[in-house]
């Protein structure tokens, strides 16, 4: 027996029905992306199109002639792919660069967190001593009388 029809029937009051099924549920929110995904994307969008165009096959392509050039062909892919390997050591050359500024940006960052913390952790002792400085004081002037 439910707990309303136990009083109703003790108090004869009419049953409280619960109408849960009838109410509307609420919607669930959609999950918001990860916060460190948009700067990524912003960071990464310009340049997919240089590393579309960099990745798609630019080679020289057989045609139906090929066998009759077969020399003038290989020499004209082997250009080709020397060219795209010093184009490749161009860009890891940069990207070393940039990662070499990147890791001496967090050093100095590093740097000035760390004195920070010193100097806040310095604060805080220096404020512990003083409030128990101030206390045994208080303690020494209340019950010394």
């Amino acid at each position: 027996m439910v707990q309303s029809e136990w009083a109703a029937r003790s108090f004869g009051r009419k049953p409280i029905i619960c109408e849960t099924a009838a109410l509307p549920r609420p919607q669930k929110r959609p999950k918001a992306m990860p916060a460190w995904l948009i700067p990524a994307l912003k960071a990464a969008l310009p340049h997919i199109a240089a590393i579309i165009s960099a990745a798609a096959p630019v080679f020289t392509r057989k045609s139906a002639d090929a066998v009759a050039n077969q020399t003038l062909l290989l020499q004209q892919q082997i250009t080709e792919l020397q060219s795209a390997a010093s184009q490749n050591a161009a860009h890891i050359k940069e990207l070393a660069e940039q990662l070499q500024s990147t890791v001496a940006a967090l050093e100095q960052a590093a740097s000035i967190a760390e004195t920070k913390l010193r100097r806040a952790i310095f604060v805080c002792v220096a404020a512990t001593v003083l409030s128990t400085t101030l206390l045994v004081i208080g303690l020494v002037l209340v019950f010394g009388r």
